[in-house]
């Protein structure tokens, strides 16, 4: 019955897109195509998954990241245990490389979820993969890899030292997500636990926190205990790290199956708080799966989709098995409503914006495929149970890309526009990986369709990769592509993690993130991308960096890939006894005040400041030494003359105070000058 409705669907679907092809034809306004390429780009992968691993049926990722610092994304793929995993090189002509073998990663091991980060600060994306042993015994735990990117075009595991090599006492593990959610300039690190191990609930999901700013050393501690996360069930496939309120500290948005997504906010002293987040009368997703982020009704404000079951499966009373009308079904997409700081609140879309049914979802991401301003959502599905017909519905039902109406609904127009994905899809990402200013998309798939379906024997491209190429083009489809680099600033974690992107086009503002979540065994490109429909020249690019401070852009051209490097704040213009000097901070908002900070003792755990909402100085015994409102550009300049009975070296830091109760106030990097 359900299959027949989904077909039903297609074609009504396909009815509504063609009118609309048709009157965007007739405006002179090219169309979105994909062409599946995943041959010509030299992509050839089949997933193969050993039977006896747990959670056979829903495994199939990767994730991307420019290993080798080119410029161009690279795409790591999970082997699965029957095949090894591979590491394709980005070969700048539109097709990839095989070299996992030269680099030290084509292991055959029973791996699930990867993302890629600079873990270790040292200019190279590593990789970590949750993986439950390789093949020359049973299942375990204890197995996850952290693969180090040695610089050189080899990796090395560097799990167990790193202290991430386990999550739990049982084979675990499922999606991977970066973020640095203490704001302390390093990634730390979120893995999902789906089994029960025979304790009732999945023990498995776990936080781990980065030392590398404290110790110097890269390695991780795990706080989930000491944090009170996950104390209850949390079957966790999915999470993101982001501000949702607007004051600079990423929550923590966990897709969960069976009811336990989970939503905490960060309480801006290096913990979270578990938080309802719904509207009155509003629906929790039950089988929540992948997971995206994304400003879809460009009010500025970051909004939550995440994949589902249509109709809900429920866990308690069959195993997992059964379909139950008592349990919200479907996908959800959360529009955020929070009106300030310290405010969660959030409402679903109705059924009817179009996004509820996405059969047995699992992958999903945010896409501007058509490049007309307003995100649009990309998404897997599937599922094949030998012992259970009415799971049959989900066989053959296409990937679903919902595209955004731009009145709080959504149009579903995959199969029309060329993603006929008709596989077990399970992992999803987005890049542009031929670097034409489009986002292309990747399909991971599990090698279970067909079988068991009234004798039919498993189709041999089950399990295979695909890549769907965006050959958007012509009039009415231009672009903004951006990267960032935070190497010179140590207080930003790498790439630019948490930090906000905004593009204004005459007081149109769109609005993306840039976050390592997991959409659902695997993260996408980190850049911020941009359609702006006919637009030649962007009025400001703002980037809004995760330690408060901004860099704005004016007049900047479209169809470009714009690398936005963040400078250190607070410099000075040199300090020679007797002499003036000029203190000076940029990237501040327009009429802020800076308070300059001095100090002669050095760094370390200063006092805090109730009127900025308790944030503390970087200097031991701190003296103002003056104020300074920030001019029209955002930069506040103090100028001074140096004593002559000035010491050799002067530690210096602003603090800026903003928000209601100065919640959201800032500071800068300490400025330690020698004086000559």
């Amino acid at each position: 019955m359900t299959q027949n409705r989904n077909h039903l669907q297609r074609v009504m679907t396909g009815v509504l897109a063609l009118v609309l092809a048709l009157g965007l034809a007739a405006t002179g306004v090219a169309q979105p195509l994909f062409t599946e390429a995943t041959a010509s780009a030299g992509l050839s992968f089949k997933g193969a998954f050993s039977g006896d691993t747990p959670g056979l049926p829903m495994r199939g990722g990767g994730t991307v990241g420019d290993f080798n610092n080119d410029g161009w994304p690279d795409l790591f793929v999970v082997g699965g245990g029957m095949n090894t995993d591979r590491l394709y090189i980005n070969q700048k002509d539109g097709t990839f490389m095989n070299r996992a073998a030269a680099a030290g990663i084509a292991l055959t091991h029973r791996g699930n979820g990867s993302s890629a980060a600079d873990y270790d600060r040292d200019g190279d994306m590593d990789i970590f993969v949750a993986s439950m042993g390789d093949m020359t015994a049973g299942p375990r735990n204890g197995v996850h890899i952290l693969w180090r990117n040695n610089g050189d075009g080899t990796f090395t595991n560097v799990a167990a030292e790193a202290g991430v090599n386990s999550t739990g006492s049982y084979p675990d593990g499922y999606g991977v997500a970066w973020g640095d959610y203490d704001l302390d300039g390093d990634l730390d690190l979120w893995v999902g636990g789906w089994h029960d191990g025979g304790m009732g609930f999945s023990a498995n999901t776990r936080l781990f926190r980065n030392n590398l700013v404290d110790t110097g050393v890269a390695n991780f501690t795990d706080v989930t205990a000491e944090l009170g996360l996950f104390t209850s069930s949390t079957q966790g496939f999915g999470a993101i790290f982001n501000d949702m309120d607007g004051d600079r500290y990423p929550e923590l948005l966990v897709a969960g199956d069976f009811g336990t997504s989970r939503y905490y906010a960060n309480t801006r002293d290096g913990g979270f708080e578990l938080t309802p987040i719904l509207q009155p009368g509003d629906t929790k997703v039950h089988n929540g799966m992948g997971t995206t982020l994304g400003d879809f009704n460009r009010d500025g404000k970051p909004d939550w989709f995440v994949t589902a079951i249509d109709p809900a499966w429920d866990n308690p009373i069959c195993g997992g098995l059964c379909q139950n009308d008592e349990f919200p079904a479907g996908n959800r997409l959360y529009l955020n409503d929070s009106t300030g700081f310290g405010v969660h609140e959030f409402h679903s879309l109705p059924a009817f914006a179009g996004v509820n049914d996405g059969g047995w979802g699992w992958g999903s991401s945010k896409i501007d495929f058509n490049h007309d301003g307003w995100q649009d959502i990309v998404m897997t599905n599937g599922w094949l149970n030998c012992e259970f017909e009415a799971i049959d519905e989900y066989v053959n039902e296409p990937a679903y890309l919902f595209e955004n109406d731009k009145d709080g609904t959504f149009t579903e127009v995959g199969q029309f526009y060329g993603i006929d994905h008709i596989f077990q899809g399970r992992g999803l990402i987005t890049f542009d990986y031929d670097r034409d200013g489009d986002m292309d998309v990747v399909m991971f798939s599990n090698p279970e369709r067909g079988v068991c379906l009234s004798g039919e024997e498993d189709d041999p491209a089950t399990g295979e990769l695909r890549l769907y190429r965006n050959d958007i083009s012509g009039a009415g489809t231009n672009w903004l592509e951006i990267s960032l680099d935070t190497s010179a600033n140590p207080a930003l974690a790498p790439d630019g993690y948490g930090a906000k992107v905004s593009v204004d086009r005459g007081g149109s503002v769109q609005t993306d993130w840039i976050n390592g979540g997991s959409n659902f065994l695997g993260r996408s490109q980190l850049v911020a991308h941009f359609g702006v429909g006919g637009t030649d020249t962007i009025d400001v690019v703002k980037i809004e960096w995760s330690d408060g401070f901004e860099t704005v852009l004016n007049d900047v051209a479209t169809n470009q890939i714009l690398s936005v490097s963040a400078p250190l704040p607070f410099t000075d213009t040199g300090f020679v006894r007797g002499n003036p000097v000029d203190l000076v901070v940029t990237g501040m908002r327009p009429g802020e005040q800076a308070n300059f900070l001095f100090s002669t003792a050095g760094t370390g755990s200063g006092p805090c400041f109730a009127a900025l909402g308790g944030l503390c100085s970087d200097l031991v015994s701190p003296r103002r030494v003056g104020q300074v409102i920030a001019d029209a550009s955002g930069n506040a300049v103090l100028s001074l003359t140096v004593p002559q009975g000035a010491p050799a070296t002067v530690y210096m830091q602003v603090l800026v105070q903003r928000g209601q109760s100065g919640l959201a106030s800032y500071k800068s990097n300490v400025n330690v000058a020698d004086v000559q």
